[in-house]
């Protein structure tokens, strides 16, 4: 992870929040899940009109029935193509009043020849046991499909209200025919159902509310471990590996790197005690912080043989205080100690316009190859001597091995 990836995640991470979830965002996302695939969801509305199709055969009106089982077949095309629609829009996080309106008003219609076809059942002992059956499929269609959508806000809702405006009318005009049993059935049966998919998208309701906070909270949990590994793994100021993480950040890197050479590069911020000193600790981290981004940037921009941003061509860690230490990737033939050099002057060169004039950045430089089969604290100490070196030589300079 580079500097300004790893400093980003740093910064950004903060303890998890109770997320306060809308009532219409559930509203959306039970719609979504009701509709599922609009057409396929629909066939089983093909059985009980197949029912009643074969059954009507028997019945004297049997053409009022075939063209409105032909209307339902509409309404429920034209009813799976709107919630569609509907459906595109959640998913799309678009405004979806206008789809839903048109929608909900299909399933009113559909609602509606369901209860048209009451027609059918009206000559119950002049026509065998063809109307009973027709109002078995009926009943038992209406409930099924209401209870199937009671976790989808309104649907259920109007495909009681489409079927109650016509059946009820229908039952009351053929008083005769049906008797008063049915007519009380019919008529306490509706509120009943309409109060059983009241209760049922109640609990979806609640159920959905639990599942989304769980799904936050997991995602919270999930980005504090994140959080938590970040920390165990990089200094807070800047953004760099620590020590502890160095270690197999570095041997990672040399198992990537197979065949090529490692270099470790070790560094020391000159005299930054008396810029705490002089200038005040804020801006001694500044410093710190700057210094590690230009090291970062100055090691992956070097042509060391990997692609340029490559950012598994190096490990860089802040080893304490003012100090960092660098694994570096190399082809063979690189001077390791002229790409030292460079880096040192870039140090030395540069300047930033929030800093006083007389504040100058220099490092000086110890660089030394890890050799295959030798241990990497080794390497590190031998770089940490040639660092040393490098500082009684007079600062500002780089000495390697």
């Amino acid at each position: 992870m580079n500097f300004q990836s790893a400093h980003a995640v740093f910064e950004s991470a903060q303890p998890g929040r109770a997320q306060t979830i809308s009532p219409t965002e559930i509203d959306r996302e039970l719609l979504s899940r009701a509709i599922g695939a609009p057409f396929f969801n629909r066939l089983p509305t093909l059985i009980p009109l197949l029912v009643i199709g074969l059954v009507a055969w028997e019945l004297p009106n049997r053409t009022v029935i075939y063209v409105l089982l032909a209307a339902q077949c509409v309404a429920a095309a034209l009813a799976a193509a709107t919630s569609g629609h509907v459906k595109r829009a959640i998913d799309c996080r678009r405004s979806a009043e206008r789809p839903i309106a048109i929608w909900l008003a299909c399933e009113t219609v559909s609602g509606a020849i369901w209860g048209l076809m009451v027609i059918g059942t009206v000559d119950i002992m002049s026509t065998g046991g063809a109307p009973s059956l027709i109002s078995v499929v009926l009943l038992v269609t209406v409930t099924a499909a209401c209870l199937v959508a009671a976790s989808a806000p309104g649907l259920s809702q109007a495909l009681l209200a489409g079927f109650a405006a016509t059946s009820i009318p229908i039952t009351f005009y053929h008083y005769d025919a049906f008797g008063i049993t049915v007519v009380i059935a019919l008529l306490l049966s509706l509120p009943g159902l309409l109060w059983i998919v009241t209760r049922l998208r109640m609990q979806a309701h609640t159920m959905l509310r639990t599942e989304l906070e769980n799904r936050f909270l997991t995602q919270q949990l999930a980005a504090a471990l994140a959080h938590s590994d970040h920390l165990s793994r990089h200094d807070s100021l800047t953004g760099l590996l620590n020590r502890r993480a160095f270690e197999p950040a570095a041997v990672a890197l040399r198992n990537q790197r197979h065949g090529m050479g490692i270099c470790i590069v070790a560094l020391d911020l000159d005299r930054f005690k008396s810029i705490n000193d002089r200038f005040g600790h804020t801006m001694g981290d500044a410093v710190l912080k700057c210094a590690a981004k230009l090291l970062e940037e100055e090691l992956r921009a070097l042509d060391i043989g990997s692609p340029i941003g490559d950012d598994r061509c190096t490990s860089i860690a802040r080893w304490g205080g003012e100090e960092f230490v660098a694994a570096v990737a190399h082809a063979p033939d690189d001077d390791i100690a002229a790409m030292a050099e460079r880096i040192r002057a870039a140090f030395a060169d540069y300047r930033d316009s929030d800093w006083p004039d007389d504040l100058m950045m220099t490092a000086s430089f110890g660089v030394t190859g890890w050799m295959e089969g030798e241990a990497l604290e080794d390497a590190v100490a031998r770089a940490d001597a040639l660092l040393y070196e490098a500082k009684a030589a007079g600062r500002d300079t780089v000495r390697a091995a």
